[in-house]
């Protein structure tokens, strides 16, 4: 639960490439973090407190062993998600084609592109 709706996630397989990717990506973030910001970083500048909470905090309380890699799927009633998380789920894979870095809005929704990769570029 989160500002009182329920986040949905889809748990990712934690491999070896994609710890090294988020070590990586924790690397080259790590000097841009400051702590004391604001819901005016956030487009919109309508961040609820917990969202600037949590972006604060994301790089110590959720990389290296904390990493949990997953895709963020939406947010909805509680009753609802928790119908979802008791059927069955049927696993998949999937491959990305590319990565983009966005500014962040209210709930750590990527708002606004900032980058994105090539189509053709190889992501290391």
């Amino acid at each position: 639960m989160w500002a009182g709706v329920a986040v949905t996630v889809l748990l990712v397989e934690r491999t070896p490439e994609l710890i090294r990717l988020e070590e990586k990506i924790v690397d080259a973030v790590t000097p841009f973090s400051v702590s004391g910001g604001t819901a005016a970083a956030f487009v919109g500048a309508d961040a609820n407190a917990e969202t600037v909470a949590y972006v604060e905090t994301f790089v110590p309380k959720s990389s290296g062993n904390n990493y949990i890699p997953h895709v963020t799927a939406g947010v909805a009633r509680e009753a609802f998600v928790k119908q979802l998380k008791a059927e069955p789920f049927q696993a998949f894979n999937f491959k990305p084609v590319g990565v983009a870095v966005y500014q962040l809005g209210n709930f750590g929704t990527a708002s606004k592109k900032l980058w994105q990769s090539a189509a053709s570029e190889t992501i290391r």
